[in-house]
């Protein structure tokens, strides 16, 4: 009888080391879907956006115009089109290898070709002054090549 006992323990504590919060499902979002996501309480500066630090992944559509390697940022845009929705993206670590797997799925030599990815990152908040106003901004922020497909 102590030996099931002792097994049922050693399975529970299997279940719950496989099924740990790593293993969660991750939203996913259009752009305009994220950002109703992010933006659905308080907006202000210094106030946290909804969800913020939680990770999301993000489908959207890239484009080389809109990759900033110099400043660690690329923007992804609704559609394949520079009118919809945008959403900049961070990149916080891995600069070189994120960048890297980017451009090899952007066509450069058309300037107005657009590849769709998804990203996978962390929402990050930051206070933007505008006039005379403040409004807390909402973008993805990455830490490796792997969150990008």
């Amino acid at each position: 009888m102590k030996i099931k006992i002792v097994l049922f323990m050693i399975l529970l504590i299997i279940i719950s080391i496989c099924c740990s919060k790593e293993d969660a499902v991750i939203p996913e979002f259009s752009i305009d879907e994220f950002k109703t996501y992010c933006y659905s309480g308080n907006a202000d500066c210094g106030t946290p956006l909804s969800h913020e630090g939680e990770k999301v992944k993000v489908i959207g559509y890239v484009h080389a115009l809109n990759t900033f390697p110099t400043s660690s940022r690329f923007h992804m845009f609704d559609s394949s089109s520079m009118l919809t929705s945008r959403l900049e993206i961070k990149v916080s670590k891995n600069e070189n290898e994120i960048f890297k797997k980017l451009y090899t799925c952007i066509d450069t030599s058309d300037y107005m070709s657009f590849s769709k990815f998804e990203v996978t990152g962390i929402i990050e908040g930051t206070d933007l002054p505008i006039n005379d106003n403040c409004k807390r901004g909402a973008f993805i922020v990455l830490s490796n090549e792997n969150e990008i497909n």
